[in-house]
């Protein structure tokens, strides 16, 4: 789904029982994944949360890769994996961009707001919470570095 209020193409579940002020879910996926990765989580929550799930801003295709997004770009070398710091700061400002965008499309306030990230996703959570801590109430954190 694309809505040009919001910095990201995303898909989402509307909460099933509207209150003027719903939780907020953002979900943030991993590398080589999109926005339909962590979405069906959805179907095991509460009804009541607003559920959006970003698309990250990289799309690996255009590097060559089999394809999905990233939020960053890693760069592959013989002895690791390291990543670009450039683009890591720009897909955490970007992920930040959009959960204030989500919170005020869904009409969601910071202290009911909640990310779960995993793997890249994580990372962005992460930087949500060191960067700016006063735009959720918390994060869950799967598989982050």
């Amino acid at each position: 789904m694309s809505d040009a209020t919001l910095p990201l193409i995303f898909v989402e579940r509307e909460p099933q029982s509207l209150t003027e002020t719903p939780p907020l879910l953002v979900l943030l996926h991993g590398f080589g994944a999109s926005e339909h990765d962590l979405i069906g989580l959805a179907d095991e929550l509460p009804s009541e949360l607003h559920v959006v799930s970003a698309r990250a801003p990289i799309d690996l295709a255009d590097a060559g890769m089999p394809g999905g997004y990233a939020w960053f770009n890693l760069i592959f070398r013989p002895d690791g994996i390291a990543y670009d710091e450039d683009s890591a700061e720009e897909g955490a400002a970007l992920a930040r961009a959009f959960v204030r965008a989500a919170q005020e499309r869904a009409n969601a306030s910071p202290e009911r707001t909640f990310i779960l990230g995993f793997s890249q996703g994580a990372m962005m959570a992460h930087s949500i919470l060191l960067e700016e801590p006063e735009l959720i109430a918390g994060a869950a954190c799967c598989s982050g570095r």
